[in-house]
């Protein structure tokens, strides 16, 4: 296997990995939500944007 086949597999991996922790994020805010608290996504928020930012510079590369 060539260095560069393996370099995508790794990014492949990491862009999966961000993926579920963006829905899993997004589903323990829903939860939260239907349980009546409502501040809920200020304890989210940063999880999501920092998420959703590896995705970006995993797509980037």
């Amino acid at each position: 296997m060539s260095d560069s086949r393996w370099f995508y597999r790794l990014q492949g991996l990491g862009a999966v990995t961000a993926t579920i922790f963006i829905v899993g994020s997004l589903g323990i805010f829903a939860y939260l939500v239907i349980q009546d608290k409502p501040n809920a996504w200020l304890s989210l928020l940063p999880t999501i944007i920092t998420s959703i930012a590896k995705l970006g510079k995993i797509k980037k590369s």
